[in-house]
């Protein structure tokens, strides 16, 4: 500031003030500048739900990035409690409140939560409150900035699901190669014999596996299943074998017990069956029947009359005990003169994919 005298000195004096400006209006001019472009970037950040709101959590300010996350246009969220735009459990647990106070207090406060939308669905926002002062330094609101990550999360939560869902099948299929195991090895009666059941047995279990892999949503065709377990001894649907039924889906734990069935079954109509002799024939046949999936394996042209083992092995104990237990199902297993007829019926219900 600069100050002059005007006038003689045995005259009145009239004393001038000038004060230099230049910084005060090069701050002012820079501030809205810098008003202007915060202005133009949210205009323009879209993803990002930006909202202003006053000590007592009430809404003066709704951008249009508010709006294209939550819905709500200005006219309608300005002068609302800001509390409107989360879950009523959240609500409920007093977490608007909450988040308020964390940010006075600490100076930001995260929020990483589901959220509503005025159309009634959710929005998953990842965000921070932060406090806002007035030039004297006292508190003049908040102002709240969240990102729309809703599909990331999914992601997110498909991938945490996915690895669960691996670890869960970890473990089930250690538990059940420990079981085949165990019991080829109880009703093995040589090192040889063992080896040889158990090589056939694990890798009838592996192909099961890798069918489970190819599918996207984990569902294992029984088509397939049946057609695998019988390439695997050159046997073709054709003149000594017929395969028919509806298109079915099953979950990956039940194909894992009708694979080893399947497997049984086509290893004995190798060795003592149908698909051992000259004029033998196999049958597969399956249907929907109500609420329950019948499926039958039936031999016939067996040159001598077949008759039932003299002692209970592995592949007996599967279609008798382990087959109905690990399906809740009922099993029929007959030695008949023409050749084996197996018979099975399991609930639709926590066996097929989609019921």
């Amino acid at each position: 500031m600069h100050a002059f005298r005007i006038g003689k000195p045995e005259q009145h004096r009239l004393a001038v003030l000038f004060e230099d400006i230049t910084a005060r209006k090069a701050t002012g001019e820079a501030l809205r500048e810098s008003e202007e472009r915060f202005g133009r970037i949210v205009e323009r950040a879209r993803d990002y739900a930006i909202l202003r709101i006053d000590p007592a959590g009430r809404i003066v300010e709704w951008f249009p990035g508010a709006e294209a996350v939550f819905g709500w246009r200005g006219d309608e969220a300005i002068g609302q409690p800001f509390s409107f735009i989360f879950t009523e459990p959240d609500r409920l647990a007093h977490v608007p409140e909450t988040e308020v106070e964390t940010a006075r207090r600490r100076g930001v406060a995260p929020d990483i939560r589901w959220h509503c939308r005025k159309d009634g669905s959710r929005v998953y926002i990842d965000g921070t409150l932060t406090p806002l002062t007035a030039e004297d330094g006292s508190l003049s609101g908040y102002l709240k900035i969240g990102q729309d990550v809703t599909e990331r999360h999914a992601a997110d939560e498909r991938q945490r699901l996915l690895l669960a869902e691996l670890q869960h099948r970890v473990r089930n299929t250690l538990a059940v190669v420990r079981a085949i195991a165990r019991r080829t090895a109880q009703n093995s009666k040589s090192v040889e014999e063992m080896g040889a059941h158990l090589d056939g047995r694990l890798d009838a279990f592996a192909r099961v596996q890798a069918m489970v892999t190819r599918s996207a949503d984990g569902g294992v065709d029984l088509t397939s299943l049946v057609e695998d377990e019988l390439l695997v001894h050159a046997t073709r649907e054709g003149e000594h074998l017929s395969i028919s039924g509806p298109n079915v889906m099953l979950i990956p734990k039940s194909a894992e017990t009708v694979s080893l069935a399947l497997h049984e079954l086509t290893t004995n109509a190798v060795k003592y069956g149908a698909l051992g002799a000259v004029e033998g024939r196999v049958r597969v046949d399956w249907e929907i029947a109500g609420e329950r999936l019948k499926l039958v394996w039936a031999e016939t042209g067996l040159p001598a009359p077949l008759s039932p083992p003299a002692s209970e092995g592995f592949g007996l104990e599967l279609l008798q005990r382990v087959v109905p237990y690990e399906l809740q199902a009922e099993t029929q297993v007959e030695f008949r003169p023409e050749g084996l007829l197996f018979g099975l019926s399991m609930p639709l219900k926590g066996n097929l994919a989609g019921y």
